[in-house]
C-alpha cells in the first residue's frame, strides 16, 4: 500500500451561539460505511477529553493529523487567547493518547527538590489516566529515569508481555516536576505503542550460555584508532588519540533462533488505526454523537474547517491538467498536509510519485496550494539525471522565453506587478535554467515578494514555480514617507568617511577611496541600520581607554579589553559606581558575545530576562548595584542559579555573613569558593556598592577560575 501523510494545522474560529456540526457534503448511501476526516477528528476529541482536563481558560483550539499507511493519529492543541500557554496531545483514531504537553502553566515555578519515588507514584497515576488498558504491561525503567533539579523527573517504562520480556521500542515516559508547595505538575507524557503487536512465542531458543559464540561469529568487533576531541579552557582543543574495538556499523539484534543478525522494521512505530476505520467505543463517531458531544464550538468550528478545505486528490488533478509540468497521468498522490498560515489562510502541500517503471519523466512531483482557492503557490519536480549535452545559446534563449510566457499566463495579474523576469547568464553545459520577477510597489522592488520559474532547456518543461506574494501591504511604509538619497546617503557618510586606499588595477595599484563602513542600511527615516533592520551603534570599539592609566585596577581592565570585554566610548570610569545595566552589558561581553557591547539596552535586557540572568521584577537598568548582587549576576550568568538556590547546604564563612540577604547567601558562598571574591580581612561587604573597577576584577577572577 501506498504510504501517504496528512498533517493538517487549523486554528480555532468562535461561532456564535450554539449550533450543531455541519459539513460541506453528506455521505451517499454507499459511503456510510467509511467515516469523513471531520467525523473521526470529532470523536478522537471527545475520548481525548474524557481522559484529561483542559482548563477553561485554554478555550482556542487546532488540530493536525498524520496518515503514515494506514495508521491515522491526530495533534490536538489547546491554547489561551494570547497563545501563551497551551496543552497538546497526539492520539490515534480511536482516542488512544500517544503524547501529552502541558505547556499551560510556567514550568519555572515547578523546581522544587523532590524525590524520585514520589515522582514514579505521580506518573503512574497519569499513565493510568490516559491509558488505563496499558499500564498492567509496563514496567519501570530504574536505568532509564533521571532527575533535573530545575526540571523534575524524566520517569520511563517498557512494555513486557506475560513473561516480563520487554517489547522494543514500545515504551512510555512521564515528566514529573513540584513546585514549593508541594504541588506536582505533569509537563510531558509519551506513549510509544503497537497497538497490532502479535508476539512470537516458539520455545526453539539459543540458551543464553550459547549465545555469546553467535554474537562473535554474526557481528565481530574492529579494531581500530580514533581521534578524540574535547575542550580545555585554558589551551583550547585538544585531542587525544585512542586505540579501540568498535562495531563499524554499529550493535545490531541477533535473531534468538538462527542466531543471524536480525533486521529491524522501523516504519510502524506510530500507534494508530486504519483511516477509514470506525471509532470504536465512547470515542462518538456518528453524526448524532458529535451534535450531543462535549466539543466546545472552537472545537466544532476546527472539524467544520477541515470538512471544507480543497481536497487533496481536487489539487493532484489540477496539477497533472498542468501541460507545462509534464506530469505523468499515471502519478498518484503519495503525500499531503495542511496547515494555517499567519495571515488566516490554509495551504495544502501534495506530493505525487510517477509509477516505478517510468524513468522517461521525473518522479516525484510537490506542489503547496491555498486550501480554500487551489491557487499554486509553489511546484517541484525532482530530477532524475543530468545530461551531458550541450546546449546552445538559441536552445537557452528559447527555454527562457518559455518559462517567462508561462507565468505570463499562469499568474497574470501578478506577474503584471513584477520587473521582467531575471534569468542567470548562458552557459552551454547548463541543463536546467532559473528565473525571478521581483514584485514592485510604488516602483520599488519587493525583494520579498517575487515568482521564481526553472525549466528544462532541451524540452521547455516546467520543473520548479513559487510564488511569494504579501496580500496584505497596507502595512509597509509609504514610499513617500521616505528620506531622499541624498540624505541617506549623507548619513551613511557621516558615519563612516571614505579612507583613501591603494586598489591593485590593471597590474598596478591605484590610489583609491573605500567606504569603510560596517554597515550599508540606512532605513528609509533616515537612520543608519544594522542587517536586522536594528539601529546601527557606529560606536563599537571596546577599549583604547583614556582614564586608565595608573589606576590600582589597570591590568585587569586592559586584560579584558583586549579580550573585547568592557564599555565602547574610550572612557571606563573606573572610580564610577556600576549601574546594573552597566555591568549587565559588561557580564555579557565576557560570558557570551563581545557583539553586547554595543547592543541596546532593551536588547539586552530581553535576552537577560529569557535567560534567567534577571528576573522582570529585579529590572532596574539605573539602580547601583551591590557586591551581592554582582556575584548573583555572575554565578547566573554561569547557569547555576538553581544549585546556588538550594536552601541549608552553603557555608561562606565571611564574618559578615549576617549582612547578606537570605536569598543571595548561596550565590555568595559560591562565589567566595570558585574565587570571584576573597573579601577584605575576613569581611565581604555585601551591601556596599560597587565600582566599575571592581566589577572588572571580579569578571577577571570568573575567567581565570575556569569555572
Amino acid at each position: 500500500m501506498k504510504k501517504k501523510i496528512i498533517i493538517s494545522l487549523l486554528c480555532a474560529a468562535v461561532l456564535m451561539g450554539s449550533m450543531p456540526v455541519s459539513f460541506a457534503a453528506e455521505p451517499t448511501v454507499a459511503e456510510s460505511s467509511v467515516q469523513t476526516d471531520a467525523e473521526i477528528l470529532s470523536g478522537v476529541i471527545s475520548s481525548v477529553k474524557a481522559k484529561i482536563t483542559v482548563p477553561e481558560e485554554l478555550s482556542e483550539f487546532s488540530s493536525s493529523s498524520y496518515e503514515y499507511g494506514d495508521k491515522l493519529s491526530y495533534e490536538l492543541r489547546w491554547t489561551d487567547k494570547s497563545g501563551e500557554k497551551s496543552i497538546s496531545v497526539t492520539a490515534d483514531s480511536k482516542g488512544n493518547i500517544i503524547s501529552y504537553r502541558d505547556r499551560s502553566r510556567e514550568r519555572s515555578d515547578y523546581n522544587a527538590v523532590f524525590t524520585k519515588a514520589e515522582a514514579l507514584t505521580q506518573a503512574k497515576a497519569f499513565l493510568a489516566q490516559i491509558a488505563t488498558d496499558k499500564t498492567a504491561s509496563l514496567v519501570y525503567s530504574a536505568e532509564n529515569s533521571a532527575g533535573y533539579i530545575n526540571s523534575g523527573y524524566s520517569i520511563f517504562f517498557n512494555r513486557i508481555d506475560e513473561e516480563g520480556i520487554p517489547l522494543n521500542g514500545n515504551t512510555a515516559s512521564v515528566t514529573v516536576q513540584k513546585n514549593d508547595n508541594g504541588e506536582y505538575f505533569i509537563a510531558n507524557a509519551n506513549i510509544t505503542w503497537d497497538e497490532d503487536a502479535t508476539i512470537d512465542k516458539s520455545s526453539n531458543m539459543i540458551s543464553a550460555d550459547e549465545i555469546g559464540e553467535y554474537f562473535k561469529t554474526a557481528l565481530p568487533m574492529q579494531l581500530h584508532y580514533r581521534k578524540a576531541y574535547s575542550w580545555a579552557y585554558d589551551s583550547g582543543s585538544r585531542e587525544e588519540v585512542l586505540l579501540e574495538y568498535h562495531f563499524p556499523d554499529g550493535i545490531s539484534y541477533i535473531n534468538a533462533q538462527t542466531g543471524e543478525i536480525l533486521e529491524e522494521d522501523l516504519d510502524d512505530r506510530v500507534a494508530g488505526e486504519n483511516a477509514s476505520a470506525s471509532v470504536s467505543g465512547g470515542s462518538g463517531g456518528s453524526s448524532a454523537d458529535k451534535e450531543s458531544s462535549s466539543l466546545t464550538r472552537e472545537e466544532l468550528a476546527e472539524v467544520e474547517a477541515v470538512a471544507n478545505l480543497i481536497p487533496a486528490e481536487t489539487l493532484a488533478d489540477t496539477l497533472k491538467s498542468t501541460e507545462e509540468f509534464a506530469i505523468p497521468k499515471e502519478a498518484e498522490l503519495e503525500s499531503q498536509y495542511v496547515i494555517k498560515n499567519e495571515d488566516g489562510t490554509y495551504s495544502r502541500s501534495i506530493t505525487l510519485e510517477a509509477s516505478e517503471d517510468d524513468t522517461e519523466n521525473n518522479k516525484r512531483y510537490s506542489a503547496t496550494f491555498d486550501a480554500e482557492t487551489g491557487e499554486l503557490l509553489t511546484y517541484y519536480a525532482s530530477r532524475l539525471s543530468y545530461s551531458d549535452e550541450e546546449y546552445t545559446a538559441d536552445q537557452y534563449d528559447t527555454a527562457c522565453r518559455t518559462a517567462a510566457a508561462f507565468v505570463g499566463s499562469f499568474v497574470p495579474e501578478k506577474y503584471a506587478q513584477c520587473e521582467p523576469m531575471e534569468f542567470g547568464e548562458y552557459n552551454e553545459r547548463q541543463q536546467f535554467l532559473s528565473g525571478t520577477a521581483t514584485r514592485l510597489i510604488d516602483g520599488v522592488p519587493y525583494d520579498s515578494n517575487y515568482i521564481s520559474v526553472a525549466a528544462d532547456i532541451k524540452t521547455g518543461v516546467i520543473t520548479q514555480f513559487s510564488i511569494d506574494w504579501d496580500k496584505d501591504i497596507s502595512a509597509l511604509p509609504e514610499v513617500s514617507e521616505a528620506v531622499s538619497m541624498e540624505e541617506a546617503y549623507d548619513t551613511l557618510l557621516e558615519a563612516f568617511p571614505p579612507e583613501l586606499i591603494y586598489v591593485k588595477s590593471a597590474g598596478k595599484y591605484t590610489l583609491s577611496y573605500v567606504l569603510p563602513a560596517d554597515t550599508q542600511y540606512v532605513s528609509y527615516n533616515g537612520v543608519l541600520t544594522d542587517y536586522l533592520g536594528k539601529e546601527y551603534n557606529a560606536d563599537r570599539t571596546v577599549g583604547n581607554y583614556t582614564d586608565i592609566s595608573g589606576h590600582w585596577a589597570e591590568s585587569a581592565v586592559n586584560l579584558l579589553a583586549d579580550y573585547g570585554m568592557g564599555f565602547t566610548g574610550g572612557q571606563f570610569l573606573p572610580d564610577m559606581l556600576m549601574t546594573q545595566s552597566d555591568f549587565l552589558r559588561f557580564a555579557a561581553t565576557a560570558f557570551y558575545s563581545t557583539s553586547y557591547a554595543s547592543s541596546s539596552e532593551d536588547e539586552l535586557y530581553d535576552m537577560f530576562i529569557s535567560s534567567g540572568v534577571i528576573s522582570e521584577d529585579e529590572k532596574d537598568p539605573s539602580a547601583e548595584i551591590t557586591r551581592e548582587d554582582a556575584v548573583t549576576y555572575i554565578i547566573r550568568f554561569a547557569g547555576l542559579k538553581n544549585v546556588a538556590e538550594l536552601e541549608g547546604i552553603y557555608v561562606c564563612g565571611f564574618a559578615d555573613d549576617d549582612d547578606i540577604s537570605p536569598e543571595r547567601y548561596g550565590y555568595c558562598a559560591l562565589a567566595k569558593g570558585f574565587g570571584i571574591v576573597n573579601g577584605d580581612n575576613g569581611y565581604f561587604y555585601p551591601q556596599n556598592t560597587v565600582s566599575r573597577a571592581e566589577a572588572a576584577v571580579m569578571l577577571l577572577n570568573y575567567i581565570n577560575a575556569k569555572i
